[in-house]
């Protein structure tokens, strides 16, 4: 009895060791690279706590010669969807959709009105994928930029990244988290 009771300890603990994330399941029969291969759909993205459905991609100042004033553009994309693949060649695929939106603000409105456009966009990326040796880390590669998300969470149908990255251009970083689910086809 007593051998029972120790090789059930011994069995809960090393089962327990398997969970990498804080949010992974307590035990899951698929490793982790099984897990993360498939299609992944971007449920929230989330920056420094906000969950984000627009981008702003640039903002400026200019002057219009025909106007003989000066305007602010300003350029920002709403996400429709977004969806990211990784495959088990560790390559991904990141595709977005959504609708870009300028906006043009003149000061001077006698002689020129604002101005607003939409049109939509479609936006792929591919790039390598790969795991820390501990894999509880996961890093992205593509166009020469690599990026290194903690995993909080990787089931079999849930996915919790976090990273820092400076994306508003303040020199620091900024706390993004993504949750995505599996688009189980």
């Amino acid at each position: 009895m007593n051998k029972f009771i120790v090789s059930l300890i011994a069995l809960t603990l090393i089962l327990a060791s398997c969970k990498k994330g804080k949010e992974d399941p307590f035990i899951s029969l698929r490793s982790r690279n099984k897990r993360i291969t498939g299609k992944w759909n971007i449920d929230d993205y989330q920056v420094n706590g906000k969950s984000i459905t627009t981008v702003s991609i640039e903002t400026y100042k200019d002057s219009s010669s025909a106007c003989n004033t000066t305007f602010i553009r300003t350029i920002s994309r709403n996400f429709n969807t977004w969806t990211i693949s990784f495959k088990e060649d560790n390559s991904y695929t990141e595709d977005i959709t959504g609708v870009s939106n300028t906006n043009i603000d003149f000061y001077d409105e006698y002689y020129c009105p604002d101005a607003n456009f939409e049109e939509s966009y479609f936006n792929t990326t591919n790039g390598s994928w790969a795991f820390n040796n501990k894999k509880d880390k996961i890093t992205l590669t593509a166009d020469n930029v690599t990026k290194e998300y903690d995993i909080i969470g990787l089931s079999n149908k849930k996915l919790h990244l976090k990273g820092y990255f400076d994306i508003d251009g303040d020199s620091n970083p900024d706390n993004i988290e993504i949750y995505a689910n599996k688009n189980e086809l």
